[in-house]
């Protein structure tokens, strides 16, 4: 496969606050690309490294940037770690990672680096993750291209009951587990990440773990998500710090495929503050995910108002989200076998129930993979009863009904924010 790295910058939409030089910078990673398809044998030859290196030197030599080139190889000249290469990059420098397993946690906040790899499939960046304050990706902004983040799990894990009386900094390690990708940092405050054509994969918590502020748009375009932990795919919040937690916050998730195998919830989106606004578009997301016919499993205090997994079961002219009713003696091992072997053919949603037994009549808790965590505990205005988060008429195309906008379960009064971007 042609791997074009201009055409993928060139699908990141110049972003609210950025500058006239970042989005004429993504127009000459555009070209770049041009030049590699042009001067390619064929459509489907892969650029190589060397390509990827020139011409990144010639943009950087001629508008003042820095490239540095990350090898796994003996290379004069080169990086043998990213986290090296990101302290010495400044704003708008370029890092480069050729193929090869980087066993790092790397932490870019603060600084507005371009991180891309040559191939997602071969340019890999992991770390065990089983402890909270080590992620694989600790950022603020940036772009993020090309690459496989892989937060896994090594050995037994013993972790307290959690207790927030004791919880601190110094000893949130006993209770927590990492994100892959932790986004939390008022660096965020008037700019944008990108993540584009990477995979990322949790053993242990969510793939990606968000703390919003306001002025802020997070771009995930043509990516893989895969959850396999003890939580989903997505978990965020807003701001706890009324400062930052503001009116114009933005998500955009964009050609995904989601894989929610771990926690009973493949997105969990909480409000601290009712005033603030976050912006949710959903275009083309494929999800894989479960639900168990098991109450106990699903929190009362989630105030979700979409239909009940168990209705659409049932109902399936509700609304198009695909559900398969799956009956197994272990429910449990059923679901693990789904993560061993994800059905791709049919995306949807697993209902799995124990074999010889009927589906419970009681509704105490809703049954569904999406929480909405209100800290006024009472349902909002928002997308499917959350206090916070909005979702857009651009958002189309997804497999869980719930996430477009026709949805007559998701449409809800949306006003467009002033300085909203990202169509």
């Amino acid at each position: 496969m042609f791997l074009l790295t201009g055409v993928f910058f060139y699908r990141i939409n110049p972003m609210k606050n950025n500058s006239v030089k970042k989005s004429i910078f993504h127009l000459i990673l555009c070209f770049i690309g041009v030049i590699f398809l042009v001067s390619a044998r064929s459509s489907y030859v892969k650029a190589s490294d060397t390509d990827y290196i020139n011409a990144f030197s010639a943009y950087a030599l001629q508008n003042g940037k820095s490239l540095y080139v990350v090898s796994k190889n003996d290379v004069p000249g080169y990086y043998h770690r990213v986290s090296d290469a990101v302290s010495a990059a400044a704003n708008g420098d370029i890092i480069l990672i050729l193929p090869g397993e980087y066993e790092e946690s790397l932490d870019t906040r603060g600084k507005d680096l371009v991180i891309t790899g040559t191939d997602r499939n071969t340019c890999i960046i992991k770390y065990e993750t089983n402890s909270y304050t080590a992620p694989v990706l600790n950022a603020s902004s940036g772009m993020f291209c090309n690459l496989t983040l892989y937060g896994y799990h090594n050995g037994p894990l013993d972790q307290k009951e959690k207790d927030y009386t004791y919880l601190t900094d110094d000893n949130i390690d006993d209770y927590y587990r990492a994100y892959t990708v932790h986004i939390d940092d008022d660096a965020e405050f008037m700019s944008s990440i990108s993540f584009n054509n990477c995979s990322i994969i949790s053993e242990n918590s969510n793939c990606f773990g968000l703390g919003l502020r306001d002025h802020f748009t997070l771009l995930v375009d043509n990516c893989s998500l895969r959850s396999t932990g003890e939580n989903g795919c997505i978990y965020v919040h807003d701001s706890l710090n009324p400062a930052y937690s503001g009116s114009d916050m933005n998500m955009i998730f964009r050609n995904n495929i989601w894989e929610g195998f771990g926690g009973p919830y493949i997105m969990w989106l909480t409000s601290f503050f009712p005033t603030a606004r976050i912006n949710l578009t959903f275009q083309n997301v494929v999800t894989y995910c479960y639900t168990m016919d098991n109450e106990m499993l699903y929190s009362p205090l989630n105030f979700y108002s979409g239909p009940d997994a168990r209705d659409l079961a049932g109902n399936p002219g509700i609304c198009s989200t695909p559900v398969y009713i799956c009956n197994s003696e272990h429910p449990r091992g059923y679901i693990s076998g789904l993560r061993n072997n994800v059905p791709y053919d049919n995306p949807g949603i697993y209902h799995v129930i124990s074999s010889g037994e009927t589906e419970s009549t009681g509704r105490s808790n809703t049954i569904f993979p999406i929480f909405m965590e209100n800290f006024i505990p009472v349902p909002g205005s928002g997308w499917a009863g959350s206090a916070s988060y909005y979702l857009t008429p651009d958002s189309y195309g997804n497999t869980l009904d719930i996430m477009n906008y026709h949805c007559i379960c998701a449409t809800m009064p949306f006003v467009q924010s002033d300085n909203m971007s990202g169509n």
